[in-house]
């Protein structure tokens, strides 16, 4: 690796990016500090590594090969240990042994998530995003009940279509939709893989990328919700649904929109979760310049940040920031969708004022708060956030006893 003459391994902070935009920003961490903290994230369960899938013996190995911070030799190692994994899966499938095929596949998937993390902006790790959804699409045609990848019409500047996967509950006539999707550095890949709680309710799941992330057409404009309405514009018109009773949900960055939705799309929809969604005070140059070295984030938080706004620098990524506020965009005060907002009150990522905010103004609306968490409420005291709280909650709207009272 080629490094210039500022580098060090010590890992400079978001804002000294032009200084040297070829090595992971590791929130301040020494290369020994990084690889002690995947190995802890590994056995703790933290993003990239929160899976079950990997093996510590291949962790080591991977860990034992970063002499550097370099994004290509890092999308390069955690590939090359998911690529006889995908593989296998292929051969078990020909073989028809399917389930043994699900579970290679799903190594795969796995490495190739932690390859492509957390955002694909460099060649090495485009194409780990590439093996990414490659794999995803061959472990889903096994998927039960089955997943469709559905492509709308969209022109934007990233595509011309917005594209989601779709599943349906078995044995549901017309089933209501979650409409659901992650953050900045989550795909719809990932969200995909955690659609049983919905569909056992008897819900389908529509998942999709945030404006500047994944396949979306567009980046995170002012206006990005209009991909989400042209979402609910097409469930609305398919007949093995029933458009009448959808709902969203965002997590992390992609809580913003469900918040945004919940009020401009008040009649469309009968309920929003935001899971740790920014508002307002996120959005301020203070929050960010603080947040942006937060070690609750493992790297490249910049990176991943400004790739929503397709921006390279912090001056102009502060700029637009600005304008996304929902309090400067005039939005707050007005009648929501009933809408349920999560967090952690020790969030390093996106401040807990902002549930604050979205509580003090507008129609009435509830949230859940674990005092002990961090980002999205993960921490001591959390307990199973999805079966215990959002899914009694949105029970209530979806299964019909909910109404539309005060929209």
């Amino acid at each position: 690796m080629k490094h210039c003459r500022h580098s060090r391994l010590i890992v400079l902070i978001a804002v000294a990016i032009s200084l040297c935009p070829s090595p992971l920003l590791a929130q301040e961490r020494t290369l020994d500090e990084f690889k002690e903290e995947l190995l802890n994230r590994f056995h703790n369960g933290g993003s990239p590594l929160r899976t079950p899938e990997m093996k510590l013996e291949e962790v080591q190995q991977v860990l034992s090969r970063l002499t550097s911070l370099d994004r290509d030799l890092w999308a390069r190692e955690w590939s090359a240990v998911g690529e006889p994994y995908e593989k296998k899966g292929g051969e078990l499938a020909k073989a028809g042994r399917i389930k043994e095929a699900l579970e290679a596949y799903g190594v795969a998937f796995a490495y190739y998530r932690a390859a492509r993390y957390p955002v694909d902006n460099t060649p090495g790790k485009k194409e780990a995003y590439r093996k990414y959804i490659r794999v995803f699409l061959a472990m889903a045609k096994y998927f039960d009940p089955p997943l469709e990848r559905v492509t709308i019409p969209f022109e934007g500047a990233r595509g011309k279509e917005i594209v989601g996967y779709l599943r349906l509950p078995t044995g549901v006539t017309k089933p209501p939709v979650v409409i659901n999707w992650g953050g900045t550095d989550s795909r719809k890949e990932d969200r995909s893989r955690s659609d049983d709680g919905f569909l056992a309710e008897g819900w389908a799941s529509f998942t999709t990328d945030i404006p500047g992330t994944g396949e979306s057409p567009i980046f995170a404009t002012v206006d990005g919700e209009k991909v989400f309405s042209r979402i609910i514009d097409y469930l609305q018109q398919r007949p093995d649904v029933d458009g009448s009773r959808l709902a969203v949900q965002g997590n992390s960055w992609g809580g913003y929109w469900a918040v945004k939705l919940a009020y401009v799309e008040r009649e469309r929809i009968l309920a929003a979760v935001n899971i740790c969604g920014p508002v307002h005070d996120y959005f301020q140059p203070e929050w960010q310049r603080k947040s942006l070295q937060t070690r609750e984030y493992l790297m490249d938080l910049f990176a991943a940040r400004s790739a929503l706004y397709n921006v390279t620098t912090l001056d102009a990524y502060l700029t637009e920031a600005a304008k996304r506020s929902l309090k400067t965009l005039g939005i707050l005060g007005k009648p929501s969708a009933p809408l349920l907002s999560i967090n952690g009150k020790l969030d390093s990522q996106v401040p807990i004022s902002d549930l604050y905010i979205l509580m003090e103004e507008g129609t009435p609306k509830m949230a859940w708060v674990n005092p002990e968490g961090g980002h999205g409420g993960r921490g001591p005291n959390a307990g199973n956030r999805d079966r215990d709280v959002i899914i009694p909650w949105l029970r209530t709207y979806l299964s019909g006893s909910g109404d539309r009272a005060g929209r």
